[in-house]
């Protein structure tokens, strides 16, 4: 008895430092929706103090909105269904800031919910390196598609052939009469050799 009481603490204090130390933001809730315990780093990805929150519902604290009634909604299935729902990306209630949250049923012995545990990771920079990237993207594309000429970017084989087209711009799509869609899909050889295409 004296052992299993000595691993159950070491089992608790490992659940703590993990709460306490992990960026990433744990929220448990109760079978009610109530806040029942937060992580340390709760606070610092959500801008609610846990002493606002403990022993509260989302109703009763979020603002409402589309974002609220998503997280509870999400809730509510892993409650009735006993499954994960998530990973999911969400706005955070601090402004300019992104979480991806992961909603998991905690079961007790009887395999019934007895929790709810939320899983938050503050993602705001991969969005933004992400938002950069798509801008980008689309910058290149205006840029491509603006050239007079014709141009093809394509692969390299290993015996240095053209391999299948990697990008094309409209210029080049309106002088053989193919749309990019085709040009993209079908190899560089079927255009040489002027075989049928697939559409």
């Amino acid at each position: 008895r004296k052992e299993a009481g000595r691993k159950i603490r070491e089992l608790q204090d490992l659940d703590e430092k993990i709460l306490e130390g992990s960026p990433v933001a744990f929220v448990l809730h109760d079978t009610d929706m109530r806040v029942i315990r937060v992580s340390k780093a709760y606070q610092g990805v959500t801008g609610f103090m846990p002493e606002k929150v403990l022993g509260k519902t989302l109703h009763e604290f979020m603002p409402e909105g589309t974002q609220r009634d998503k997280i509870i909604d999400a809730i509510q299935r892993a409650l009735e269904y006993g499954i994960q729902v998530g990973p999911a990306d969400i706005e955070s209630p601090i402004p300019g800031r992104y979480l991806r949250e992961t909603i998991l049923p905690v079961f007790g012995a009887d395999g019934e919910v007895v929790n709810i545990l939320s899983v938050l990771e503050d993602i705001t920079e991969q969005k933004k390196a992400a938002d950069a990237l798509e801008e980008s993207e689309a910058r290149y594309r205006m840029l491509f598609d603006s050239i007079r000429d014709g141009v093809v970017l394509h692969g390299i084989k290993e015996d240095g052939t053209p391999e299948r087209f990697l990008e094309v711009n409209s210029r080049f799509c309106d002088m053989i009469g193919y749309s990019r869609q085709e040009l993209l899909k079908n190899p560089w050889e079927r255009f040489l050799i002027g075989a049928a295409w697939d559409t």
